[in-house]
């Protein structure tokens, strides 16, 4: 494999060579000529290319003659390689070369128009050039340069027995075992001639020692000898481990590997450059992909190519890989696979896309699917008649034709192969099975006239004794059969019959016998029949002969024993019939008529379309219901049922008819067929069974109201059968469906009240209460739930009623209570939500009740109990849907019972829990963590969880509170102008106590900064603005006592301490100025 990257590697690391041109000649005699010399180098070496090209132009049609022409020449030359323009930089050097043979830089002119020629890919003439420069300076330091360059060319020129020893001789002088090439003697010297000479290259140079061992590696591989290769691919490994031409390297490696049969060590080798991003990925992840098929690993291989596909689409390799992804699966046995994965290529009629459709006939022929691939492939013949795979679909259309019973059509496939190829190698198999396809469509004697043909053409064939075989048979099938009789007899005396087909040959010639009436004949070719070669059919069929023969040579006990051993062989569906009414002739005529009963009754049991015996046909439903057949009970009822006129079994088989529709789950077959029984057979004991199950089938399809007007037909038509109550019962769920609660609920009354119990009675109640508070009868529905609860306290559904039971008294619309009657409501809702708990089995309810139970503490005030209660359903329901509340509500009620800690530690977790995210109270359990963190005494962790809160949440309705508590924490922190700020946000969010709160909360941040008198009035703005607020009117004017005592004004101070002792009575205020009076 070859890549354009080798002509730019050559190039590139010799492209510094002769870089800097001769600057500021001096030369009085023409100076506008030097000066023009002079700026064309400057140009050049300032890496202006382009306009060094056109300056150099212009200087050599100016001067054609001047001494510097050849100089410039040299510099135009460069000026247009450094363009990557090798065309016209060629043509320069050659210019040159031809016009200044003594030119002091001729050796650099020579490697340049080498590099140029590489540019060009004219690798011989880039490889004459080196050679000559090597010739003619041998001393030159370019000369070990060029038999590098030279080497690199062999190879490109596929000459790697020529590149190696130039290589191996440029190695030899350049590097040394275990020592890098920049520290070699030879080394150190060349770059010391090159610093003298003014060639800033010595990493050109060290580049180039560095791709000659890999080149000379890549001469061993292309030369074949690949252990050799591998080794040196991997030396180069180890010595430039951070090369550019590593990755190269590997890729090279696991070549040498693939070549040299080690396929497994190949691929582990290639998946490591298939990995990356160079451009040998690309070929590395698909020669993995055939390293893998080579090691036997095929799904592995596959999976390669299916890799390589979808990383390089664009790959030329990519339409083949696409194809092998999937061929490999198809080889592998995995045929679903296959075709899935090469459907899509197929159906794109893009490359390769016929052996794609191809290959996916083959899958879903190999599946069991012929009916696909026999559309796969007729589309494939008609999208591709020029592929070379055309004849193998053509056969592949014929073997699915054959798999789906169309033998005309394989026939007519395989022939049109057989004719159309007649030098192919698979035509001969191609012509016997279209003879195979004609006698399966029974056209005997077209397939054997096919026979005839297969026979003259194809006569030292491995298929001649079927075809022989195949020809006995279609003469036998004619019913000729002397002509049989002799053809078998010539497949018999061949050496190479198979051993199955000579078994039947047998089995055939004895049928024959016994149709000329020589039944002891008959029975002599029928013990030369190998059963275990013959086949279960062929096998069970002679057994069947055999008591042909013997009942008709009255041999009857033998008959019977031939008979039972055919029955029992699990292959008598031919003769089955027939030999069970020989065997109960054969037993009565032994006077054995118990046996010869039971013969006759398993007639119609076994064989429903016999015409012995046509009234077994009910029986024989039953059993086949009794099987669970019953699309098979279902043929045999419909027999029964729809015979004109009907006779006593006819309601029973339509009956049938419905339940098999009902046990299969077709809702609406078995709808149509117990409304037929309702409809047909009027007077029928049939008809209350018949209702039920239409109205239970129709309730099975949600048609709730056509069910319903079923089981009120049973309750009309028969009012004490067994099933009314069930109907009465079903009424009622239909009713439900419907959302007619009211009806629901007295239908389920109607089955209380007026039959006897079942064992579901405690559902009737439960459906009862139910269907009365849908209604919004809330008295009815509680007596209902109350009943279930007192009359099956065992029963699962007493907890459901329990539960409801508790939800109304906790919910109990009530007038404005008396003092603790909410808290007696409460407190006995709660012991219903506890026995609710007791007595679950499982956590169905258990999450509602904690979580209402956590409730009834909160409401009455009882904190501590409602956090533990809250916690308690995180603990044991995590899962609950209630969890992310219960968390919440854990934080609040901690808050509540004096408990921040734990408080935060809710509201840090709900808050940290990203399947959260969405509970409609983060807000609130936010602006909780921030109070709590206050009450712990953390106000530099609070104001930042309450300013952060404030800029996600500015509108919210709390956002007052936020900003009071965010100025309570600046407070604490001493921030007393930011503490002012989030206090005077408050009044024009809201007027309630908050408001007041704030205002007072000012007056103590002026206090603590010192300013009395500032505080003193903001402290009388809470008794001007909120006379309501009585708690914090009262804190203000207690501390606007202080502040006057601070401002020296003592009756002031006991003014206020005086107004607050009297009209505060009984609070801490009033306490604290009483104090103060003292």
């Amino acid at each position: 494999m070859k890549f354009k990257s080798w002509a730019g590697a050559i190039i590139v690391a010799g492209a510094a060579l002769a870089a800097v041109l001769p600057l500021r000649l001096l030369a009085a005699d023409d100076p506008k000529a030097i000066d023009d010399y002079n700026f064309s180098a400057w140009l050049y070496n300032s890496g202006k290319y382009a306009m060094a090209t056109e300056s150099y132009q212009n200087f050599l049609k100016s001067h054609p003659d001047h001494a510097k022409a050849p100089d410039a020449r040299f510099g135009l030359a460069q000026s247009y390689f450094h363009q990557d323009n090798f065309k016209d930089a060629a043509e320069q050097y050659e210019a040159l070369r031809a016009g200044a043979p003594d030119f002091a830089q001729m050796p650099e002119a020579l490697f340049q128009l080498g590099q140029a020629r590489i540019g060009l890919n004219q690798f011989g003439d880039a490889q004459k050039l080196f050679a000559e420069l090597r010739a003619r300076f041998p001393d030159h330091y370019l000369a070990d340069w060029a038999m590098a360059r030279e080497g690199a060319c062999l190879i490109s020129m596929g000459k790697p027995g020529d590149a190696g020893p130039l290589l191996q001789a440029f190695l030899g002088k350049y590097t040394e075992p275990g020592k890098p090439a920049a520290k070699t003697a030879a080394t150190m010297e060349m770059l010391g001639k090159m610093d003298k000479a003014g060639i800033k290259a010595g990493d050109a140079f060290l580049d180039l020692v560095e791709r000659s061992v890999f080149h000379a590696a890549l001469a061993q591989f292309n030369s074949g000898d690949f252990p050799a290769a591998r080794k040196s691919f991997q030396a180069f490994q180890d010595q430039y481990p951070d090369g550019k031409l590593k990755t190269e390297a590997q890729f090279r490696q696991a070549q040498a590997m693939f070549r040299e049969g080690a396929f497994a060590e190949a691929a582990a080798a290639y998946r490591q450059v298939a990995g990356g991003r160079s451009d040998f990925a690309d070929p590395a992840a698909f020669e993995r992909g055939l390293a893998l098929h080579k090691a036997g690993k095929l799904k592995d291989a596959a999976a390669a190519f299916a890799d390589m596909r979808e990383r390089f689409p664009g790959s030329a390799r990519a339409p083949k890989a696409r194809l092998y992804s999937g061929t490999l699966l198809f080889d592998a046995g995995d045929y679903d696979g296959a075709a899935a994965r090469l459907k899509p290529m197929a159906e794109e009629k893009k490359e390769l896309a016929d052996e794609a459709a191809y290959w996916v006939g083959m899958s879903l022929l190999k599946s069991g699917r012929p009916s696909d691939a026999e559309r796969i492939f007729a589309e494939a013949i008609q999208a591709f008649p020029k592929s070379a795979l055309l004849g193998d679909m053509q056969l592949g259309l014929a073997d699915a034709s054959l798999e789906l019973n169309k033998h005309e059509a394989a026939a007519e496939s395989f022939r049109k192969f057989a004719l159309d190829r007649k030098g192919a190698g698979q035509a001969p198999r191609a012509l016997y099975s279209a003879a195979v396809a004609l006698h399966r469509a029974e056209k005997y004697a077209q397939s054997d006239e096919v026979c005839d043909e297969f026979m003259k053409a194809y006569a030292r064939s491995d298929l001649v004794p079927q075809v022989v075989f195949i020809s006995a048979e279609n003469r036998f099938l004619q019913g000729s059969y002397d002509r049989a009789e002799g053809q078998y007899r010539e497949f018999l005396g061949r050496k190479d019959v198979p051993p199955d087909l000579a078994a039947r040959a047998h089995f055939r010639r004895a049928w024959i016998h016994r149709y000329a009436r020589r039944h002891e004949a008959a029975l002599e070719e029928l013990a030369m029949v190998d059963a275990a070669a013959a086949g279960k059919t062929v096998a069970a069929e002679a057994a069947y002969l055999k008591g042909v023969c013997l009942f008709e040579l009255k041999k009857f006990q033998e008959a019977v024993q031939s008979f039972t051993s055919y029955l029992q062989s699990g292959d008598a569906a031919r003769f089955g019939d027939d030999a069970l009414l020989k065997m109960a002739i054969a037993q009565s005529k032994q006077n054995n008529a118990a046996d010869a009963i039971a013969a006759f009754e398993r007639l119609p049991r076994e064989y429903p379309k016999s015409e012995l015996l046509a009234q077994a046909q009910y029986q024989m439903a039953e059993c086949f219901y009794e099987l669970k057949q019953y699309d098979k009970a279902i043929e045999s009822y419909r027999k029964v049922a729809d015979r004109r006129p009907p006779d006593e079994l006819s309601p029973y088989a339509a009956f049938g008819i419905g339940v098999c529709s009902y046990d299969k789950g077709d809702w609406a077959a078995a709808a149509d067929g117990f409304g037929r029984v309702a409809d047909n057979f009027k007077g029928s004991d049939l008809i209350p069974q018949a209702l039920y199950r239409k109205g239970s089938s129709l309730a099975n399809m949600k048609k709730w109201e056509e069910a319903e007007q079923a089981f009120r037909a049973l309750l009309a038509a028969a009012p004490k059968h067994e099933l009314a109550r069930g109907a009465m019962a079903m009424s009622g769920t239909c009713l439900q469906e419907q959302k007619k609660w009211e009806e629901a609920a007295r239908a389920f009354q109607s089955v209380i009240e007026g039959y006897a119990p079942d064992k579901d009675q405690a559902r009737m109640f439960y459906e009862l209460g139910w269907s009365w508070r849908e209604a919004g009868k809330d008295s009815e529905s509680l007596a209902a739930f109350r009943a279930l609860a007192d009359r099956f306290p065992g029963d699962p559904l007493a907890l459901d009623a329990l539960f409801h039971l508790a939800e109304a008294k906790y919910k109990e619309p009530v007038p404005p209570e008396q003092p603790g009657e909410t808290a007696k409501r409460l407190d006995a809702a709660r012991e219903m939500y506890a026995k609710v708990l007791a007595l679950s089995k499982d956590k169905r309810l258990g999450d509602k009740s904690v979580y209402r139970i956590g409730w009834c503490f909160w409401l009455t005030g009882k904190y501590a109990e409602a956090a533990a209660e809250f916690d308690r359903l995180c603990r044991d329901f995590s899962g609950s849907e209630l969890a992310p509340d219960a968390l919440f509500q854990a934080g609040q009620s901690y808050a509540r019972a004096g408990a921040p800690d734990m408080a935060c530690k809710r509201y840090e977790e709900l808050i940290g829990n990203q399947g959260y995210a969405g509970f409609k109270y983060m807000p609130e359990a936010g602006l909780g963590l921030g109070e709590a963190k206050l009450a712990l005494n953390q106000p530099a962790e609070a104001a930042q969880i309450l300013g952060g809160w404030l800029k996600k949440n500015e509108k919210h309705a709390s956002a007052a509170q936020a900003h009071l508590l965010l100025g309570r924490a600046r407070y604490d922190l001493k921030e007393y102008d930011a503490a002012l700020e989030s206090f005077g946000k408050v009044p024009a969010l809201t007027r309630s106590e908050l408001a007041a709160q704030a205002q007072f909360y000012s007056g103590q941040a002026l206090q603590a900064r010192g300013d009395f008198k500032g505080a003193a009035l903001a402290y009388l703005r809470v008794q001007a603005l909120y006379p309501d607020a009585a708690e914090w009117v009262a804190a203000g004017m207690f501390e606007n006592g202080k502040c006057s005592e601070a401002l020296g004004n003592r009756d002031e101070a006991l003014k206020y301490y005086r107004e607050i002792a009297e009209k505060y009575k009984g609070t801490k205020w009033a306490e604290l100025a009483a104090e103060r009076l003292k």
